[in-house]
């Protein structure tokens, strides 16, 4: 059984590049363009991990992060952004989340993370 994803950005072409390799990985990818939206997708099924834009339209991605985290111990946590990690290291949320990648992601290192997150689980 393939673990879904689910990816949270507004940017449509960045969504569906991501879908593609993600989906080519053998994943089945949900996709939400905020974080009021990635909500309510968390809540109708628990994805394996999530992947998420630091600018959303309602809130950071280390907000929304530490929402999920609230509502799941489990699910892997992935922060995308342009800012260097040391320009978050302070930042409120940033405990929230399990691993930052700076833009642009490589596929390699979101299918690495991925994949290390999605074996760590603890079975259903």
């Amino acid at each position: 059984m393939a673990a879904t994803l689910l990816i949270v950005d507004d940017d449509a072409n960045i969504v569906d590049g991501l879908k593609d390799i993600l989906e080519e990985a053998g994943y089945r990818v949900r996709s939400a363009a905020s974080g009021e939206q990635a909500l309510a997708r968390f809540e109708e099924t628990v994805p394996a991990a999530v992947i998420l834009d630091y600018h959303l339209p309602d809130m950071t991605g280390l907000a929304l992060a530490e929402r999920l985290r609230a509502r799941s111990k489990d699910v892997a946590l992935l922060l995308m952004t342009g800012m260097s990690t040391a320009d978050l290291a302070g930042a409120p949320g940033r405990d929230a989340v399990d691993n930052i990648l700076v833009k642009p992601v490589e596929p390699p290192s979101l299918l690495q993370f991925l994949h290390q997150a999605v074996t760590r689980l603890p079975p259903p």
